[in-house]
């Protein structure tokens, strides 16, 4: 890839001598990493600005040395001092299914644009069209979780008002039962203070028939014994036969006006005694419907408390429903919008010659780390394939790149991460763009980790891909390069513009483009599959 300064020519090579040095040149031509070779990031001091692009060169394979067996793809063979294979590799490399260059393109058009497999919009359809129905179930099942909330509600508010009626009338029952108290215990004071007059009145009557009886013998025995009549009567002569009928007739009278008077002194006791008896009964009536309203006001009032309770209970019930229901409906609006977002995502995951550098990424790490493995690829890099492209996300995020792309392009770059021997960089030097590598240089640049190499290439197409950019106007400190000093600056907007540019091969946004596509198919069949 060239950085800075118009590509040299790379000096005139000796032609082929033997049938298995040609065989050699188009196999390395067909693993696509060797077949643009990378114009190297000169170092600032050397490097002039310029407004103009710089001229690429026409891209041309490194073909194997004249003296040398044909290169392989094994680096062991390649390159005694090969590093050995990486902890992380999950196979062995092999050729990148899809990435052979063409100077014309599957359409034959001269523009070195690859097109999509004939599958592939097929498949891109049916993801966008298994997508959409997502979208189309999840805003059916928000709808209805949204309705079943409003019933839910609807419900539990009627039956809070029930509660809270329910509650209200047990309390005005209550509140009844004790007035009726109320007017029983007034009722039994009352009855307590006549109970306690006729009791009085009892006593008075039973003294005064005691005294009457008394009075009436002593009237009787005094009227017998002195056989005269009590005082204030008229005496009677004292004639034996008189005085014999005279005493019977004073034990007659006076037994008489005894039987009478003790009577009535009887029947007022009597009459006393029942008063007595009616005012207690009538007391101990409303002392015990006292006591039952006061029984009935505690089983109101008991009503209430449950209805309380329940309503209280209700209440946190309802409350714990509306935010499992709201979590509910997060959830299926969350799924909603990454169903939309897929949907939208396959409709725009086409990469042709409008394309821009900049951008957000439109498939996740996850995607571009399944893919490599599924296809049976090797990484020989520093860090595991799954966090190398966590990085390409995160590091193209960061600067506004789509590093998802970015993924592709160094595949291309790097021979799937495999970094064959013939190369000029190797895997422990996190290079994944083959910056600094050219059609006369020696090796490329390395970086000190994995993160390090994966900021290097975005903020470097950062550069080729932004106009008056400045080395304050990157996310994270500049890894080598300050924009104002390369004459790059600005050239390529598009992935198609660095055709030329970045490597002298033109056909390589067609070998890119190629790339992506293989990734787009296989993660539109899984997503189809899934």
């Amino acid at each position: 890839m060239n950085t800075g300064r118009p590509l040299r020519r790379s000096a005139p090579r000796r032609p082929l001598r033997t049938l298995a040095q040609a065989t050699a040149a188009v196999v390395l031509f067909a693993v696509g990493v060797v077949a643009s070779p990378a114009g190297a990031a000169p170092a600032q001091d050397d490097v002039a600005p310029t407004s103009d692009p710089p001229v690429a060169t026409a891209a041309t394979a490194v073909p194997a040395p004249a003296d040398t067996p044909p290169a392989t793809n094994d680096p062991a063979q390649n390159d005694p001092a090969a590093d050995p294979p990486s902890p992380y590799a999950t196979a062995s490399p092999t050729v990148v299914p899809g990435t052979e260059p063409s100077d014309t393109g599957p359409s034959g058009s001269g523009s070195g644009d690859a097109g999509p497999s004939s599958s592939q919009p097929l498949l891109l359809q049916q993801a966008v069209d298994k997508a959409k129905g997502e979208v189309s179930r999840l805003t059916s099942a928000l709808t209805a979780a949204e309705q079943a909330d409003v019933v839910a509600r609807e419900a539990a508010a009627k039956r809070d008002g029930e509660l809270a009626e329910e509650a209200k009338a047990e309390g005005e029952r209550a509140k009844k039962a004790r007035a009726l108290a109320g007017e029983a215990r007034t009722d039994s004071e009352k009855l307590a203070v006549r109970l306690k007059s006729a009791d009085v009145d009892r006593v008075d009557a039973n003294e005064g028939l005691l005294k009457t009886a008394g009075k009436l013998r002593t009237y009787s025995v005094a009227a017998f014994v002195s056989n005269s009549a009590p005082a204030g009567l008229d005496g009677i002569s004292d004639d034996a036969e008189l005085l014999s009928s005279r005493r019977r007739e004073l034990l007659r009278s006076s037994g008489r006006a005894h039987v009478s008077r003790t009577k009535e002194a009887e029947m007022y006791v009597a009459a006393a005694e029942v008063q007595v008896d009616e005012l207690a009964n009538q007391r101990a009536g409303k002392v015990a419907e006292e006591q039952t309203q006061l029984e009935i006001e505690s089983g109101h009032l008991g009503r209430v408390e449950a209805l309380v309770e329940e309503r209280a209970a209700a209440e946190q019930a309802e409350l714990a429903r509306r935010q499992s229901a709201a979590q509910e409906r997060l959830t299926v609006r969350k799924d909603l919008e990454r169903a939309g977002t897929v949907s939208e995502r396959f409709v725009a995951l086409a990469l042709d010659q409008t394309t821009s550098i900049n951008g957000e990424p439109l498939l996740a790490a996850e995607d571009l780390s399944r893919w490599f493995v599924a296809d049976g690829r090797r990484a020989n890099t520093t860090v595991p394939i799954e966090e190398l492209a966590r990085l390409f996300i995160e590091e193209g995020r960061s600067e506004s790149i789509r590093g998802d792309i970015a993924f592709a392009q160094s595949i291309l770059e790097t021979g799937s991460f495999s970094y064959p021997s013939f190369g000029q960089v190797r895997g422990t030097d996190n290079n994944f763009a083959g910056i600094g590598a050219c059609d006369s240089c020696s090796n490329g640049f390395g970086f000190p980790d994995a993160r390090t190499g994966a900021r290097a290439q975005m903020q470097l197409l950062k550069i080729y891909a932004n106009p008056g950019l400045t080395s304050s106007q990157f996310a994270n400190p500049k890894v080598r390069w300050d924009p104002e000093k390369l004459g790059v600056r600005g050239c390529c907007s598009t992935w198609k513009d660095l055709a030329g540019v970045w490597a002298t091969n033109t056909s390589y946004f067609g070998q890119i483009q190629t790339v992506w596509n293989e990734i787009v198919t296989w993660v539109a069949k899984d997503y189809v599959a899934s």
